[in-house]
């Protein structure tokens, strides 16, 4: 599949390779003909990200066009200045122009000779693909409803007028690139943005970028973990980490694993024995990117805190023990005197994990998320000490979020290199697997120790999937601020409780926006659309991998409170498990709509985002509501997120073989790659409705796609009991 790939689309490096011998004006023409104009403001893709987008604004575009000119050899600088309104409105209404499209690397007869399959097969799909309508499949239809709904909800667009001068104002923050062959020649500018419009725009440079592009132009993403706990009658919160900070351009396709790890050693040689150890504890710390997090501490579930390597101490146990037991002296003494049970005097009640997104200029946006909360919703209302059992920590320490950030559109080509490269990673797992003999072997405890340091990189096709509904919208849909996806799992170590692995679209707003006599206008239905499909296909991304993935909307007639409604929840019926994840929505100006039975088990709401439209459907504790728990027989994650891969996560819970990992995530991931792949001969909507892996969205997969892995290991284990691990090959 990889020969099918064109890099140049997708990778710097190799672009600037294939230009680095074109003059400066051919570097700005090529430039100007591949990639479109966005109104937004600062930088939100970088320079990879606008070639992967194929589209940015002036700055991004300027960070493109001068990587390219230094790759050629040339000194080049950035320039800023503000545009007249007269260029910044043509630069606005050239964003409906149509745009280039990626060239093809195959036809549907390479495709098949690359595979291996009959030309006919290839053929078949062509037909298929070329005949495909999303609007009449399931997922389409049930957007669409509730989009209609939202949609009323959401109330009338802004005023045209508005609409066209807020990206006016954007557009007038222009940038363009500045070049020299040596520092003793003169700067010469280049205007991509208005090459084949005429003469250059009348502009003056009121600073340079040479370097890095300062904090303030930039969008960020920034993680922070903290702990709750009550000391006395006092709740407090304190950080057990140094935020980490980093720009949203750096960060295409990188995933970011944050979550908890179990200090010291956990033993054993299956899972049974692991889990007994993960329960039993002294203290546990947090983790990101596969490490410890910066400055992290080490927390009991006292709510103690020590530096890691005290917590990681044989004595960690035995210091546990004896603060525990001064602690509930305390708590003892404290109720002298009275008929009261006594109270917990020291207890780790809550932990947080906040996602905050950072806006040139500084203007934040947290999304916070809950590991686990001893409080009860009705005691942090009332300002009571009442907590719940202590097995709500254990059910939810034992936590691992992985997010993937984007400022833009992925293209098929980016997307498939990105599937291709974790199909390696899986293959060399197997690898691994193969090679260990089967006897005495948990297989669970070597599915995991294999996949220890593998950090999935799944949600790219969802992203990509989220996308796909663009074509069908009858306008231009793009980013215009970051969108955060997350993989999370989460461990119960009590006896009996479930594990549970989902999907939590965090940020998603888009711009969906169509021109307007001369100037533009936002199609309002159409954006409630996109935040519906977002809702239904994160259901049917975790459905792709054999998970049964409950999800519930609201439906029928919705209510819908904006800030102003803030201190009417209650009234509305909205229950108390729901109330602070709403309040949080109301704070960050987004409005909320919810259905007619506020008091049923999976309660949901509507996010609705006033200014863009878009809309997300959010379960009760403030994330995407698309989840499914297991009994987990498979207990380890130490220091991985194997509970943030659905595929793995699946095998693990039912003590599966090897077979399984190479069914149920080998496949998805090959899947995936073969479906950009055929983006590169049908187009990047057929590879995108493809990501999804739902034969409700996409039914040609079973066309071309056996799977191959597990049928290879079965000739494998055919060639004779010799052969490595011909057992469980032969279960193949």
């Amino acid at each position: 599949m990889a020969a099918l790939l064109d890099p140049t689309e997708h990778d710097l490096d190799a672009l600037g390779l294939e230009l680095a011998f074109e003059e400066p004006a051919g570097i700005a023409a090529w430039v100007a003909e591949n990639v479109a104009y966005e109104a937004y403001v600062g930088v939100l893709r970088g320079a990879e990200g606008t070639l992967v987008a194929r589209a940015g604004n002036a700055l991004d575009q300027a960070l493109l066009l001068a990587r390219l000119l230094t790759d050629a050899g040339y000194d080049a600088r950035i320039a800023l200045g503000a545009l007249g309104d007269a260029d910044a409105l043509e630069l606005v209404m050239g964003m409906f122009a149509p745009r280039a499209q990626p060239r093809a690397t195959a036809d549907a007869a390479g495709l098949a000779e690359s595979l291996g399959v009959d030309a006919s097969a290839a053929a078949a799909l062509a037909a298929e693909v070329g005949a495909f309508d999303l609007t009449a499949t399931r997922l389409y239809r049930e957007a669409e409803a509730a989009a209609r709904q939202l949609a009323a909800a959401l109330g009338p667009a802004r005023p045209e007028a508005e609409v066209t001068a807020e990206l006016v104002a954007e557009a007038r923050r222009y940038a363009w690139v500045e070049y020299r062959l040596s520092p003793s020649e003169p700067w010469t500018a280049l205007h991509q943005l208005f090459a084949g419009r005429g003469a250059a725009p009348a502009v003056a440079a009121e600073t340079y970028l040479e370097g890095e592009v300062p904090a303030e132009l930039t969008h960020r993403l920034r993680i922070e973990m903290s702990i709750e706990r009550k000391r006395g009658d006092v709740f407090e919160t304190v950080a057990i980490m140094t935020p980490w900070e980093r720009p949203v351009a750096d960060l295409l396709g990188v995933p970011i694993a944050v979550g908890n790890t179990a200090l010291g050693d956990v033993p054993g040689t299956t899972m049974d024995e692991r889990a007994a150890q993960l329960a039993e504890a002294a203290f546990f710390a947090p983790v990101l990117g596969g490490g410890l997090a910066p400055s992290a501490q080490a927390f009991d579930l006292n709510g103690n805190l020590v530096p890691p390597s005290v917590g990681a101490n044989r004595m960690a146990a035995f210091f546990q023990a004896t603060a525990g037991a001064l602690e509930g002296a305390m708590g003892a003494l404290g109720q002298l005197g009275g008929d009261e049970a006594p109270t917990e005097a020291f207890a780790l009640v809550a932990q947080y994990l906040d996602i905050v997104l950072i806006a040139p200029g500084g203007e934040e946006t947290t999304h916070r998320r809950v590991l686990f909360d001893r409080r009860p919703a009705e005691a942090r209302e009332s300002g009571s000490g009442d907590l719940l059992e202590e097995r709500v920590v254990l059910d939810g320490v034992m936590s691992s979020y992985v997010l993937l950030v984007t400022g833009g559109a992925l293209s098929a080509g980016f997307v498939a290199a990105e599937a291709i490269a974790l199909a390696e990673r899986h293959l060399d797992i197997l690898d691994a697997l193969a090679a260990m003999s089967d006897d005495g072997v948990d297989q669970g405890v070597a599915l995991l120790d294999a996949a220890a340091d593998l950090v999935p990189t799944d949600h790219l096709r969802l992203i990509a999937a989220s996308d796909a509904v663009h074509p069908v919208l009858g306008g231009l849909a793009y980013r215009a601020e970051p969108t955060v996806v997350a993989l999370y799992g989460a461990l119960g170590l009590n006896p009996g409780s479930p594990a549970v692995t989902g999907v939590d679209i965090v940020s998603n707003a888009k711009r969906v926006l169509a021109p307007s006599g001369g100037g533009v206008r936002e199609l309002r239905e159409e954006a409630a659309l996109v935040g519906a499909w977002d809702t239904v296909v994160e259901r049917a991304f975790l459905e792709s991998y054999g998970l049964d993935a409950s999800a519930s909307v609201p439906t029928g007639d919705l209510t819908v409170v904006s800030a102003a409604g803030a201190a009417e929840l209650a009234r509305l019926g909205v229950p108390p498990r729901a109330r602070a994840a709403v309040l949080a929505e109301l704070g960050r100006g987004a409005a909320v709509a919810f259905g007619a039975d506020p008091a049923g088990p999976a309660w949901a709401h509507w996010r609705l985002d006033a200014g863009t439209g878009t809309a997300l459907g959010v379960d009760a504790r403030g994330r995407g509501n698309a989840a499914t728990e297991y009994e987990m027989l498979v207990v380890t994650i130490v220091q991985t997120v194997a509970l943030s891969a659905p595929g793995l996560a699946v095998c693990a819970a039912r003590g599966s073989s090897w077979t399984c990992y190479c069914d149920n995530v080998v496949t998805a991931v090959g899947l995936a790659a073969l479906g950009f792949g055929i983006a590169k001969v049908f187009g990047e909507t057929a590879g995108a409705l493809w990501a999804i892996l739902d034969v409700g969205v996409f039914p040609g997969a079973g066309i071309l796609w056996t799977p191959p892995v597990c049928s290879g290991l079965a000739r494998l284990a055919a060639e004779g009991p010799d052969a490595p691990s011909a057992g469980w090959c032969a279960a193949a």
